[in-house]
């Protein structure tokens, strides 16, 4: 017997079924609206009923702005979702962000290239995150800086060669992206001990910087799709086929810790 029949079978026909899952999504969004712990913070219709009016700001890219109108209008505590609420007031970094809390399972898209690979951003226990941080902690120390200050300095003298070339040829140059060249270089010199190469390049080697920002708001919407995520994305069996390239920093980045 199939699943279907032995769901007409309880129900009576698809039609039953469909009654009956339209009942039960208008039952969540009359609780979700008027039943749940926060339908008293005050916030946007839709977003006390499903996550989607939040993903759709992310995508759109105006969830800041969005925020702001909120809190203009609100105060400082808006409902965003079902289950969130954002917060402006002044007392909040200290009790949110400083106390040792869990973090939500949105941060477990954090695990790359699948979630056999945890980093101090996707634990969400708090003492496993200390841990993990403490890892990371050394590259970024002032004496381990101070140790690549030779090859960072090299990079900076690589940029200002790239300026001169420009002033030299008369041509406008995109100084904001050989900026972001140089600082993933000098970051690549500080943790992983060489470069990515773009300042060398002077150019997105295989579209990695593009690509990242195409993908950081699907990313976004992506943590409160855990489950899909791991499905589809940080699948062990994905990472073995190769079926998701990664790019030029996630390869280099590979291979430096290979090393």
């Amino acid at each position: 017997m199939t699943l279907f029949n032995m769901c007409t079978n309880l129900f009576g026909t698809w039609q039953g079924v469909a009654a009956q899952l339209v009942v039960l999504i208008i039952s969540v969004a009359i609780y979700r609206r008027y039943f749940s712990p926060l339908s008293g913070v005050p916030g946007p219709f839709w977003a006390s009923i499903t996550r989607l009016w939040q993903v759709s700001h992310i995508l759109k890219g105006d969830q800041n702005l969005e925020a702001i109108a909120l809190h203009n209008r609100h105060g400082h505590f808006v409902r965003i979702a079902p289950n969130e609420v954002s917060v402006s007031h002044p007392d909040g970094p200290k009790l949110l962000l400083q106390a040792p809390l869990r973090k939500a399972s949105w941060y477990r898209v954090f695990t790359v290239p699948d979630t056999r690979y945890e980093t101090p951003m996707s634990t969400l226990d708090p003492k496993q995150k200390l841990e993990r941080s403490k890892w990371l902690v050394s590259g970024y120390s002032l004496s381990n800086i101070l140790k690549s200050e030779e090859h960072i300095s090299n990079n900076i003298a690589t940029l200002l060669d790239w300026m001169d070339l420009y002033a030299a040829q008369k041509k406008p140059m995109g100084l904001c992206e050989y900026l972001t060249y140089t600082t993933l270089d000098n970051a690549g010199e500080a943790i992983f001990s060489q470069p990515f190469g773009f300042i060398k390049e002077g150019r997105d080697i295989g579209n990695s910087i593009k690509n990242n920002l195409i993908l950081n708001p699907l990313v976004a919407a992506a943590g409160f799709f855990i489950w899909a995520y791991v499905i589809l994305v940080a699948n062990p069996i994905i990472t073995w086929t190769g079926l998701l390239p990664m790019g030029h920093l996630f390869d280099t980045t590979a291979a430096a810790m290979t090393k």
